[in-house]
């Protein structure tokens, strides 16, 4: 058996390997921990976030447009020429919204049941297109691409006078 007096004279000659290797390990261990820390890229907290509201995120969307959101015209003569820019069929028990291109060049952004000041109020929103109405009458603006200038309008007239989409 070996006994304990050989076993302290083996150990007091790795003594100083142990020590040094401890000690460079806790050495690495820390330059690798200041590197990382250094190199690394800045905490983002950009934790995603839901808007249920859709009056809020109509207006998220008209200023990510570019544009800021206006209110419509004084009441006058009844017009379609709207351009339908964008949708949101609804969120959850919260009603959609649509957003719209006057001809001016102005963005509305219009709750469903909501209506404007020409006397049209958006009525239904299905996915490619909204359903305007006043005195009856029914308009539907069909979603266009970004670069057109021309929206394609359906009407249908539930009285006997039909209203001009020219």
């Amino acid at each position: 058996m070996i006994s304990l007096p050989a076993i302290v004279r083996r150990l007091e000659a790795w003594l100083p390997v142990l020590a040094w290797g401890l000690a460079l390990s806790v050495a690495a261990w820390s330059c690798a921990t200041l590197f990382w820390q250094l190199t690394a890229p800045e905490p983002v907290s950009a934790l995603p976030s839901h808007t249920a509201d859709p009056r809020s995120a109509a207006r998220d969307i008209v200023r990510a447009l570019g544009s800021s959101e206006s209110e419509p015209a004084p009441r006058a003569q009844v017009h379609t020429d709207y351009q339908l820019i964008g949708l949101a069929t609804g969120f959850g028990q919260r009603p959609g919204f649509a957003l719209l291109r006057r001809p001016d060049g102005e963005t509305l952004a219009l709750l469903q049941d909501e209506t404007l000041a020409d006397g049209l109020r958006l009525v239904r929103i299905l996915p490619d297109r909204i359903e305007l109405a006043a005195d009856g009458r029914t308009v539907a603006l069909r979603m266009t691409g970004a670069d057109s200038t021309i929206s394609p309008v359906a009407t249908s007239d539930t009285r006997t006078d039909a209203i001009s989409t020219d």
